[in-house]
C-alpha cells in the first residue's frame, strides 16, 4: 500500500473518480457522473463495445430519473444510500452524492454487495 492510497482528494475531479471507481472494482466496465441531465464526467474500460452515443444518454437520463423518484421517498424511508438495479448479464449500481449521480455498471459474477459498497464509499470519501 502506497503512502498515498488511502488519501483524500482536495481538489474533486469527476473524471479521476470515473476512473478510479472503474479501475479499482472488479468486474465494472463503465462508469457515469451525471448532473441534472449532463454527464460530467465517465470512464469505460479499454476496448469495451458501448451502444450508440444517443442511447448511452438516453440511459444515463432514465438512472438519474429514477435515482431522483427513488430519493423523493427519503422522508418517508430515510436519505437514499445507493440503487441496484438488477439484470439478467449486469447489474447497474446508483449512487447519489454531493457531485452528482453516480452510476456504473458490473458484469460476470455477482459480487459480494456490502464489498462494492464499501469499496466506493472510501473512494467517494476522497472526494469529500
Amino acid at each position: 500500500m502506497g503512502a498515498d492510497e488511502g488519501a483524500r482528494v482536495t481538489v474533486p475531479s469527476s473524471s479521476l473518480l470515473c476512473q478510479l471507481i472503474g479501475t479499482s472494482i472488479d468486474g465494472v466496465n463503465a462508469v457515469a457522473l451525471m448532473r441534472q441531465g449532463k454527464l460530467v464526467a465517465a470512464y469505460t474500460r479499454p476496448g469495451l463495445a458501448t451502444p450508440p452515443e444517443e442511447k448511452i444518454m438516453r440511459m444515463l437520463f432514465q438512472v438519474e430519473v429514477v435515482a431522483a423518484i427513488a430519493d423523493s421517498q427519503s422522508d418517508v424511508f430515510g436519505e437514499l444510500e445507493y440503487l441496484v438495479l438488477n439484470y439478467r448479464e449486469r447489474r447497474v449500481w446508483v449512487f447519489k452524492t454531493v457531485h452528482g449521480t453516480l452510476a456504473f455498471s458490473l458484469v460476470g459474477q455477482r459480487p459480494l454487495q456490502e464489498r462494492v459498497i464499501e469499496q466506493v464509499r472510501e473512494i467517494l470519501g476522497r472526494f469529500g
